[in-house]
């Protein structure tokens, strides 16, 4: 079983608890845990590191390493699906800041296990929380080629584009969207003043 990824995944939990605790005021010295194991460029050995635990004097004492490990990766990230959906977008910021718009292009293919009826978009602008804050996102003129999709829209944040696909079958659907951004700070998203965030 490969290593590396376990290693690499571990740094990253306890680097966002170590954030977490930094934040609240909280230390880590004294916890006893491994901080995170890291793999040699060369995929080699490889060393953890321990957190020091204070002494009777309380300084820091050190912790004996955990044994080194045989690393049986390269390190090199695979390559994502061929088959996965590509997305083509066109953004416009008006001056005001407030409000962005623009045009979606989606290259999507069915499963090759099986097709599909429907593809799903989802609007989370128009949830209850971003809803709230004046936030407000609204899609127009879907449409495959020249041709224009059937669509439904069950709840405000789900866009249900009609196409029936088979196995393997690919599809690109287009279509124009239009968002009211929020004035409220500490949302993702963000509108008016100097600046703008998406």
């Amino acid at each position: 079983m490969d290593k590396c990824p376990k290693a690499v995944a571990a740094i990253a939990v306890v680097l966002a608890f170590a954030a977490d605790d930094h934040a609240s005021g909280r230390s880590l010295r004294g916890h006893g845990t491994p901080i995170g194991s890291v793999c040699s460029k060369n995929c080699g050995r490889t060393q953890t590191a321990t957190a020091q635990q204070p002494g009777a004097d309380g300084t820091p004492e050190a912790q004996e390493a955990r044994p080194a490990q045989r690393c049986s990766v390269t390190g090199l990230v695979p390559q994502p699906p061929a088959r996965r959906p590509h997305y083509a977008l066109d953004v416009r910021v008006h001056p005001d800041l407030k409000t962005v718009e623009g045009a979606l292009t989606v290259t999507f293919s069915a499963p090759r296990s099986g097709g599909t009826d429907r593809l799903v978009f989802r609007l989370w602008p128009n949830g209850p929380r971003y809803a709230s804050a004046g936030a407000h996102l609204a899609v127009s003129h879907v449409q495959e080629g020249a041709r224009t999709l059937p669509v439904s829209q069950p709840n405000p944040t789900t866009l249900v584009v009609s196409r029936r696909l088979g196995p393997g079958e690919r599809v690109v659907v287009s279509m124009d969207w239009r968002l009211v951004l929020p004035g409220e700070t500490g949302l993702r998203l963000k509108g008016g003043g100097r600046s703008i965030r998406l």
